[in-house]
């Protein structure tokens, strides 16, 4: 029985093995079209290859691979090229066929471009505002869309492609030891820098912040900062932070865990942890 499990573990690790093989095999096969495509039409990279690895399964589906279809674009009434039937939400229903991998890529673009229900998306460059107005305008039938798209830019860092533009918002923290208050954030690549004010109450705090993107949502943290404790005859003191981070950018959720050390403060307060959690507005 054993052996039979340790098999069926190891099959199933390559499967998983070979299926991350070919997704990596066609993004590194159709990236530079996906950027060609987002400077003249204005549709992150990002998008585009998390679409075309969904709807076409990297490559391997029959509608691409027999008709060039990389996002399951249906012929439409307007189509006038060569066509394909395939069973999907009905049997025998009809899709366009394209001469080249290029031909699918642009149509997808004009495809969007053309179509009102899309124009609002090209006001921004947001990946997971693209992906939210996708699925809300109906571009699939699948109500987990957009998260299938999103999900496929975090895994694979697609968003690497995209034109880069700085980020910022605020955020409400609540946490121990300080109970709550108020973060501002500004998103750069894989960077997070955040100015926070937090308050226990009996003693508050403000602090600079900057995160480094360590792995998928994982950040390692540093931080230095001010303590106001008006029990000591000294009421400010110097502190520093140093820790890992969470972040959902999905739920738009961030989760500190930090150690922190205080200069000068008395030593039974002097070291404390400090859990932070922040939802971004």
């Amino acid at each position: 029985m054993k052996a039979i499990n340790s098999l069926l573990f190891f099959l199933l690790l390559s499967v998983l093995s070979f299926s991350q093989n070919k997704t990596f095999d066609y993004i590194d096969k159709y990236k530079n079209l996906a950027i060609e495509e987002m400077k003249l039409y204005k549709i992150p990279a990002s998008i585009k290859l998390a679409q075309a690895i969904l709807e076409s399964a990297s490559g391997t589906s029959k509608l691409s691979e027999n008709a060039n279809n990389h996002f399951g674009i249906k012929c439409h009434s307007s189509w006038e090229g060569e066509k394909i039937f395939l069973d999907d939400d009905e049997k025998n229903e009809c899709f366009r066929k394209y001469d080249s991998d290029v031909d699918s890529y642009r149509d997808h673009s004009i495809f969007l471009s053309n179509r009102g229900r899309y124009s609002e998306l090209f006001d921004n460059s947001d990946y997971k505002k693209w992906a939210k107005g996708l699925k809300k305008a109906g571009y699939a039938t699948n109500k987990e869309y957009d998260k299938l798209l999103i999900r496929l830019i975090k895994k694979y860092d697609l968003d690497d492609f995209d034109s880069k533009e700085k980020s910022f918002s605020f955020a409400y923290n609540y946490g121990f030891p300080f109970l709550a208050g108020y973060s501002a954030n500004y998103f750069s690549n894989n960077y997070v820098y955040s100015l926070d004010l937090k308050t226990s109450f009996l003693f508050s705090q403000s602090s600079f912040k900057f995160k480094r993107k360590l792995m998928y949502k994982v950040y390692v943290s540093s931080s230095y900062g001010c303590l106001f404790y008006p029990f000591e005859d000294n009421l400010f003191f110097n502190q520093a932070l140093m820790g890992f981070s969470y972040f959902d950018d999905i739920k738009n959720y961030m989760i500190d865990i930090e150690m922190m050390y205080t200069f000068d403060l008395k030593e039974s307060i002097r070291f404390l942890p400090n859990i932070s959690f922040l939802f971004l507005i």
